[in-house]
């Protein structure tokens, strides 16, 4: 017995050793603005009430080490990652080879992204495992209290909470009595929780509570686009498929992708064993969570951050219903997507060394230089990042202002108007003539109306010496 649990944590040691070895260079522009927002003594933010002051507390043990804090924030969130697998070895069905289940989903991208970045989806990924988990062996109070801690970590996990209790509800009224009880103080925590905060802050309950709906930083659409980008997030949540993954294709790396590919594909093929469509499946727990939550992913324009918690979901289910006698397919899928996306994070941390945020900077500096003080402007596809960025690292270039662009933050009309009425001819600089092809979700969504904002203006080169891709606007003819 003593020899298992040592392999055991021995096995989950490794998963975190490759996860801290895959935190990135260059991050995320929330997980600067994260970053930023803990390095001023900011702790809470509505939408993810726990996240900043549980993980700066956290931090504070390593600060002797002097290493970077968004590094130490990172780490944390692998720390997460590897909680949230150990649940979801517990949850597995322990006829199977559970460790190279673990390696199927601590591989998928998701994980991986999410476990090595300062984002917020982690630590409420494994409060709501935890507490399902509870849950399933009869200990509905402690549950309720542990979904409870998920949603004040991120508020996306009220939907969680929402699937156990028509799971709960399927499954037997009265045996989950203590669920709902616990449902109900927990949801009187939460609502006194949210209400000091907002006496605090000056708000009302309900304007605190949907801070983020009411700033117009979450974004609810439904359409054909939605569901296109939830589809493509969907698979993005186990491979990841992005511009920069296929830029590799054209180097050695490519060796590793097909190899990746053909022990993905041999696993796939062999592993799902096609089965008549069960009415019991419905009184599965996670049927019900990945029901709702991939409702809302489509909802929110399908948000890659809310899919982190699809893999997890979908390899949980499928092992209930995994009947077949080898369990190879199981070990090629996880070594292929950990040859995939181990490959996809290791080559582009290669290629940080120019990273882009920082070469940004470096040219914005130039311009600064060589306006002699005078005041300019750039229109910023990454207006968010560059600001969270600069926050974060405490620079600053006083004669620049940042605007969003068109398509990327801001309504053509409203810059357009802006620009006529710039009487002091304050010169307007751009780094992008065109986008061309969509790189990245926010190219789905707003590259057209970017294009077409810049065919309403005429550019010309920019004058500032050695600043090569930069445009700088002409008076309107």
């Amino acid at each position: 017995m003593l020899a298992e649990r040592t392999q055991i944590i021995a096995f989950f040691a490794l998963i975190f050793g490759v996860y801290g070895m895959m935190i990135p260079f260059e991050h995320t522009a929330d997980a600067y603005g994260y970053a930023a927002a803990m390095g001023r003594g900011e702790l809470w933010s509505p939408h993810h009430l726990l996240y900043q002051p549980w993980t700066l507390a956290l931090s504070q043990l390593w600060l002797w080490t002097g290493v970077e804090p968004i590094f130490l924030y990172s780490l944390m969130n692998s720390l997460a990652m590897v909680l949230s697998l150990l649940v979801v070895y517990v949850l597995l069905p322990q006829r199977i080879d559970r460790r190279w289940w673990i390696v199927v989903v601590a591989f998928c991208f998701a994980a991986l992204r999410f476990g090595t970045e300062n984002e917020t989806y982690a630590w409420p990924l494994f409060f709501s495992l935890w507490g399902t988990e509870r849950l399933m062996n009869g200990k509905g109070f402690l549950a309720a209290f542990l979904l409870a801690v998920a949603v004040l970590f991120h508020q996306i996990h009220l939907f969680w909470c929402l699937a156990l209790c028509v799971y709960a509800w399927r499954t037997g009224r009265w045996q989950f009595k203590w669920f709902y009880l616990g449902l109900l103080a927990s949801a009187a925590f939460v609502v006194y929780v949210y209400s000091e905060l907002a006496v605090r802050q000056g708000y009302s309950l309900w304007m605190y509570a949907t801070h983020d709906a009411q700033e117009g930083l979450v974004d609810f659409r439904w359409g054909p686009k939605a569901i296109a980008l939830s589809l493509i997030n969907l698979v993005r949540s186990f491979v990841q498929v992005h511009a920069s993954t296929l830029a590799l294709f054209d180097t050695p790396w490519i060796l590793v992708f097909v190899l990746a590919g053909l022990l993905m594909g041999s696993g796939l093929l062999v592993g799902i064993k096609p089965r008549a469509f069960q009415k019991a499946m419905w009184n599965r727990p996670f049927v019900w969570v990945l029901l709702f939550q991939f409702a809302f992913a489509v909802f929110s324009q399908g948000n890659a951050e809310f899919m982190v918690m699809i893999p997890v979901l979908l390899v949980l289910e499928w092992a209930q219903q995994y009947r077949r006698q080898t369990h190879w397919p199981i070990v090629a899928l996880g070594l292929g997507l950990a040859l995939w996306n181990g490959a996809t994070l290791l080559a582009s941390k290669k290629l940080q060394a120019s990273s882009f945020v920082v070469d940004r900077m470096s040219d914005l500096r130039q311009i600064d230089a060589q306006m002699e003080s005078k005041p300019f402007v750039y229109v910023a596809r990454d207006k968010v990042l560059l600001d969270n960025y600069m926050d974060y690292k405490k620079i600053s270039i006083p004669n620049l202002e940042i605007w969003k662009a068109p398509g990327y933050g801001a309504q053509r009309e409203e810059v357009n108007k802006v620009l006529l009425e710039n009487h002091r001819n304050i010169p307007i600089f751009i780094d992008a003539k065109q986008v061309v092809g969509r790189q990245t979700r926010a190219d789905w969504l707003g590259a057209d109306r970017y294009n077409n904002w810049i065919s309403d203006w005429a550019w010309d080169p920019s004058p500032i010496a050695g600043l090569k891709g930069w445009w700088v606007l002409r008076r309107k003819p």
